[in-house]
């Protein structure tokens, strides 16, 4: 779902987006600061079956670039939000 920057406004001003200056909304987002750790999920299965339930196997990475982290297309990263 696509919201806009005045719906966005809203959600902020109703609490509903909580510790969110609003100049970090943005026309149809919002700006998060990310910690540092990143979790990659480690590719052991070739296919995805959602019937069974295997338990993820995270690798850590510490992101030290001050430029940015690339994420190839399909990738997929979890990623911690920094409070303000």
């Amino acid at each position: 779902m696509l919201l806009s920057y005045n719906e966005l406004v809203e959600l902020v001003a109703d609490g509903t987006i909580i510790n969110c200056p609003l100049e970090l909304v943005n026309g149809a987002s919002v700006d998060v600061t990310l910690s540092e750790k990143i979790y990659t999920e480690l590719h052991i299965y070739n296919t995805v079956d959602f019937r069974k339930r295997w338990p993820l196997k995270m690798r850590e990475e510490i992101i030290t670039e001050l430029h940015g982290y690339r994420i190839e297309p399909g990738e997929c990263r979890l990623v911690l939000s920094v409070r303000l």
